[in-house]
């Protein structure tokens, strides 16, 4: 039996808001949401997996528009897998540079942090 969450239970699962939620399925990121017979979103299980991937990618700078990119693929199966690969693996290089970037901030504050209070 398939578990179906509403709105507010999607949002609390999710850490994400109403408003978020309704963005994305408006930005086609979750083109399949299904209503109820009065009209309210229900989530699945898979929709659950797919918004906290896509509140991953989200945090790490991906744009929307890459985003769909992405899940256009999906939708079209495995024949598009290495794209999707291919799409990660740069997007994952970028947040690796960008971590080493605030590597960087990170040293540079300490370093501000070790001098400022010396007595």
């Amino acid at each position: 039996n398939m578990r179906l969450y509403s709105i507010s239970q999607a949002a609390k699962e999710t850490n994400l808001s109403h408003h978020t939620l309704r963005y994305y399925e408006k930005s086609g990121l979750l083109p399949n949401i299904v209503k109820d017979s009065s009209g309210r979103r229900t989530y699945t299980d898979a929709d659950l997996r797919t918004l906290k991937f896509i509140k991953a990618l989200r945090g790490t700078n991906m744009p929307i528009s890459q985003i769909r990119e992405y899940g256009q693929l999906y939708l079209q199966g495995k024949k598009t897998a290495k794209e999707r690969s291919g799409l990660l693996e740069a997007h994952r290089e970028k947040i690796l540079e960008e971590i080493q970037k605030q590597k960087n901030y990170l040293k540079v504050i300490e370093a501000k942090i070790a001098t400022t209070f010396d007595s």
